[in-house]
């Protein structure tokens, strides 16, 4: 039997509803507070380094919001940040550890990734 090789293609190429979007992953959600502050008083009791200083910077921030963003510098929120500020937050660490390979920014990065999962 023949396929009709058209008729497959315009049925993948088909647009869909504005709300039944492709997603490449679940929306990140934030790990719960308990989890946060039980890494930040680890990260508090290690030798000082900057890799630490980073990790602290990071968990408070997430924990709190309130000041600058810690990995593109740009203006805060009051309130504790959201997932999806986190998750572009950890991105643009990851970015900046790579072109700086600073020991602060690899203490963000690691911080800013462990306090997002993947939602379900």
């Amino acid at each position: 039997m023949a396929t009709d090789h058209r008729a497959a293609a315009a049925r993948l190429h088909r647009r869909r509803p504005p709300g039944d979007r492709a997603r490449a992953a679940p929306a990140p959600v934030l790990v719960d507070n308990g989890t946060l502050r039980t890494r930040l008083t680890d990260c508090a009791a290690r030798t000082a380094s900057q890799y630490t200083n980073g990790e602290i910077a990071a968990l408070k921030w997430v924990l709190d919001g309130g000041m600058r963003n810690p990995a593109s510098g740009s203006v805060g929120v009051d309130d504790r940040p959201d997932a999806a500020l986190v998750d572009a937050e950890a991105s643009y660490a990851t970015g900046m550890v790579y072109l700086t390979y600073g020991e602060y920014m690899s203490g963000l990065e690691g911080a800013l990734v462990v306090s997002i999962r993947p939602a379900g």
